[in-house]
């Protein structure tokens, strides 16, 4: 190998080996989730009613992490399902434990679910 081509290939190998992010050298990876927190409006809705979730991530500082992406599931889907974005739908009366989890970290919330009242309908009679 020519003495060019080594001090090429020594340049190089010094530019990639400053961008590794090891140990010490000042750069780092995302910082991990270590909570997972849910918000509601309410926590307890009727048949047939939605209510919208939020869910949070915060590191082990406690700071809010952005831009993090959650999958939400419900504990007893027959009761109240819940979307890819956090809309719970009540179906049936009881109470399911919606999770929201990020990064292997999941954070729950209960939610109710009532009957809604019966709405008969009232017929007035005129004599």
């Amino acid at each position: 190998m020519s003495r060019a081509g080594v001090v090429t290939l020594v340049q190089i190998t010094a530019l990639f080996s400053g961008c590794r992010g090891g140990a010490g050298d000042g750069i780092q990876g995302p910082i991990p989730v270590a909570r997972v927190t849910i918000s509601a409006p309410t926590t307890r809705i009727r048949v047939g009613d939605t209510v919208q979730l939020t869910a949070t991530a915060r590191g082990a500082d406690g700071n809010l992490l952005e831009g993090r992406v959650f999958t939400w599931t419900s504990g007893i889907g027959t009761v109240a399902s819940v979307s890819a974005t956090g809309l719970v739908t009540g179906l049936v009366k009881g109470a399911s434990e919606i999770r929201a989890s990020a990064e292997g970290v999941s954070g729950t919330l209960v939610i109710d679910v009532a009957v809604a009242p019966r709405h008969d309908n009232v017929i007035a009679y005129m004599r």
